[in-house]
């Protein structure tokens, strides 16, 4: 199941090619900035929250479930973060 699981993010990595802004909120920066920011602080619970809405928005968004799953990960929710990457 492990090795499923990151060789799953690993496809996911390799496949990304870019995060697009999505939508904005009131002050100007958009969810995914919002979710990119919470990710290189580590923030995990404001980066999932994020990146759900993002894969919600665009299902198509490679990078944006990658990023979920190894948030939901580092969160120690090993059953969504697995989920994310089917």
């Amino acid at each position: 199941m492990k090795i499923k699981f990151v060789l799953s993010l690993a496809v996911c990595l390799i496949g990304m090619m870019s995060l697009a802004a999505v939508s904005q909120d009131g002050g100007g920066q958009s969810t995914a900035e919002k979710a990119n920011q919470a990710y290189q602080d580590q923030d995990w619970e404001k980066a999932a929250a994020a990146y759900k809405a993002l894969t919600a928005e665009d299902p198509s968004n490679a990078q944006a479930w990658f990023r979920l799953g190894r948030s939901y990960y580092s969160l120690n929710k090993h059953q969504d973060a697995a989920t994310s990457s089917e």
